[in-house]
């Protein structure tokens, strides 16, 4: 009769929510292998704990590593852009120095140059091209407060260097040449001044000069007027002299 009818024989061990009071283990260890009310041979699902000496790594560990990449970045720039001569030791004379560049050609912005000249260039056609309009005021300003502190008229030093007066250098090699006295450079981050941290009195003007930094043998500001024009007039003064008398070599 069921048969005929298509219905199924209900089995009496099912019920309505699912599958037999009493399933059989299909596979030992799989999830119908337990007894069913029985948490006791129920397998686990848990995670494994973890081991109670592992160590995690907190914010300030990755802040350290992220310190210690910064500081080894900055080092090898430096003495790779330096010509492996020290920033703060560096002077005109070490332009031919070091490899893989002198440090002229750096601070003129052209590294692939091995020293600069004076290359007779018009200084005023270099400084209206200044695309800056700040540092090219700057530049105008510049060109006159050197020119009246060190007596000396101005001339193109490589592509992009203004100087004022010269002086010969010489190594215990044998390798000489000349450089600028003193000099200036407006560069599209700051003005670059060269020539005017040596000397004993260099250190107490520069505290009072206002806001500036020093690195790569120069006196980088901003701007001229973050600075005091009188104090920068005696740095000027004070570079070309210990330039041209202690350090000059002719």
């Amino acid at each position: 009769g069921d048969a005929a009818t298509g219905s199924k024989r209900q089995d009496p061990n099912r019920t309505p929510q699912g599958p037999s009071r009493f399933p059989i283990a299909k596979m030992p260890g799989g999830r119908d292998s337990f007894q069913k009310g029985d948490p006791a041979s129920a397998p686990s699902r848990r995670k494994p704990a973890e081991p109670a000496n592992r160590y995690r790594p907190t914010h300030l560990d990755w802040f350290e590593v992220s310190y210690a990449h910064t500081c080894v970045c900055i080092y090898l720039w430096n003495r790779c852009s330096a010509g492996f001569i020290p920033l703060a030791s560096w002077r005109p004379e070490d332009a031919d120095r070091g490899p893989p560049f002198c440090q002229t050609a750096l601070m003129a912005g052209n590294k692939n140059e091995n020293k600069i000249a004076a290359t007779g260039a018009s200084v005023d056609a270099y400084l209206a091209a200044v695309e800056h309009p700040v540092r090219r005021r700057d530049g105008l300003r510049l060109l006159v407060l050197m020119a009246e502190a060190t007596g000396r008229p101005a001339e193109m030093w490589g592509p992009t260097i203004v100087g004022f007066g010269r002086y010969h250098f010489k190594y215990e090699t044998g390798r000489e040449g000349d450089a600028p006295a003193v000099g200036f450079s407006p560069r599209k981050a700051s003005l670059s001044l060269y020539g005017l941290t040596y000397g004993p009195e260099s250190a107490g003007l520069l505290a009072r000069l206002g806001k500036h930094r020093t690195g790569a043998g120069g006196l980088y500001v901003t701007k001229l007027d973050d600075v005091d024009e009188a104090v920068l007039t005696e740095l000027i003064r004070n570079g070309y002299r210990h330039v041209t008398t202690v350090l000059n070599r002719g």
